[in-house]
């Protein structure tokens, strides 16, 4: 049994009993230290999180009656994923729902969601700050990488005129010292947060940056510059060697010509400064874009050049296409 326990600690008796009569019962230790019952056997949930899971679904597997603790919902970016992703033909899991921060936040706020763009750095992925910055509403799991002022930082690299833009910081959502802040995104960036912290960006920009008038269109609300679309960005966009580059013209017309699927993966072999699968990047978010170029020095420019750009499926890797492409697809013949 896979325990959501949202922003606290479930109180419902099923949960209860399922908790006392558990052979094993894994959790953080701040959950743990939460947990209202007698359990027989704890397992701390450490950083080897992979591990764990493996151990617990072992125990499963002799027949042991095992209860996972998640903070948060298991399923979003949380141990369910895990757990699923080692799932084999007879295990039998059961999950257990739980509310996410980000629908603790909102309600807190008294604020609909149905339109916000959810992202989530909180396991150390790469900061896709130009997603974030386009997204009319984005609301962002910060991490011990990317808390949630140096997301907001990270945007106003990638869209400078976001500065004005309303915005919230929240921070323990739940527990007895939480904290809320709103300003505008430019004010938000000199906080200091720690790493269980959201930002929540919204469209406008307002004077008065309440969290109850935050969504609301209408008084104090001025239209700032939104993001450009990322086709045929300007030569100067890109760090490039001797003035080497695919010319913006060129390079919409080849994104266009290649018809980019939403998802799936695109290789750029001889990406140079990077501008074409960069630009592919920007426009198809969850298509997985991956670069090869063998000249060190082309590959620091292109990894300073998707930084710049707030890339985060963008992959670079340097070296001989051939062998790198024998590498990554060892079943492909020779």
């Amino acid at each position: 049994d896979i325990v959501s326990c949202g922003t606290g600690f479930p109180s419902d008796t099923a949960i209860l009993a399922l908790l006392e009569e558990a052979d094993a019962v894994y959790g953080s230790r701040s959950l743990m230290a939460l947990c209202p019952v007698p359990v027989k056997s704890t397992r701390t949930i450490g950083s080897c999180v992979r591990k764990d899971a493996e151990e617990a679904l072992a125990l499963a597997r002799e027949g042991k009656r095992v209860v996972v603790l998640a903070s948060g919902d298991a399923l979003y970016h949380g141990l369910g994923g895990t757990l699923a992703a080692l799932r084999k033909p007879g295990d039998n899991l059961a999950y257990h729902p739980g509310i996410t921060a980000f629908q603790a936040l909102f309600c807190r706020l008294g604020l609909p969601w149905q339109d916000a763009r959810l992202f989530c750095v909180h396991s150390g992925e790469g900061l896709p700050s130009r997603g974030i910055a386009e997204a009319p509403l984005s609301v962002t799991y910060a991490g011990s990488r990317y808390p949630a002022h140096a997301i907001a930082r990270a945007v106003l690299g990638a869209h400078p005129a976001s500065a004005r833009r309303a915005a919230i910081i929240a921070e323990r959502i739940g527990s007895d010292d939480e904290r809320i802040l709103s300003g505008t995104l430019g004010e938000l960036a000199d906080a200091v947060c720690g790493p269980t912290s959201i930002l929540v960006i919204f469209p406008a920009a307002h004077a008065d940056c309440h969290a109850q008038d935050a969504a609301a269109p209408t008084r104090g609300s001025a239209s700032i510059q939104a993001p450009i679309l990322a086709l045929g960005l300007p030569e100067e966009a890109f760090e490039r060697e001797n003035n080497l580059i695919t010319a913006s013209d060129v390079r919409a017309v080849i994104l266009s010509r290649l018809r980019l699927p939403a998802w799936g993966t695109l290789w750029d072999v001889g990406a140079g400064s990077g501008s074409v699968g960069l630009e592919a990047a920007a426009l198809r978010p969850d298509l997985s874009i991956h670069g090869i170029e063998w000249n060190p020095e082309r590959c620091a420019m292109i990894e300073r050049n998707r930084l710049s750009m707030g890339i985060a499926n963008y992959t670079l890797h340097p070296g001989d296409a051939l062998s790198v492409i024998r590498a990554s697809c060892p079943e492909s013949p020779a």
